[in-house]
């Protein structure tokens, strides 16, 4: 049973190895024109308005903070312009940390 386990283990092993050297990861130096032709509805533009607000979840618990950043832009792909809310977790309220 115990070598069986190893086997197992073993052949894992390898098809992980091989699948990594299948596909290996790349950083490349990018202009903004050619991020533009790539990228999924990236928007270049300025933080116009950013609030934090507080969630309490059944789930996840009490005392969640979560910012959203208002940036106005426009899309890289076409040049139209537009504004978007991008929110994330953790914020500050009155210069307190609540992460």
């Amino acid at each position: 049973m115990h070598t069986s386990r190893l086997h197992r283990l073993g052949i894992s092993t390898l098809l992980l190895a091989a699948l990594a050297v299948a596909a290996p990861a790349q950083i490349k130096d990018l202009t903004l024109e050619e991020m533009g032709q790539i990228a999924d509805q990236a928007v270049y533009g300025q933080i116009t308005g950013a609030r934090v607000f507080h969630v309490d979840s059944p789930v996840d618990g009490v005392e969640l903070y979560h910012t959203t950043l208002t940036v106005q832009g426009r899309l890289l792909s076409s040049g139209q312009p537009t504004t978007v809310d991008i929110t994330f977790r953790g914020g500050f309220l009155d210069g307190t940390p609540a992460i």
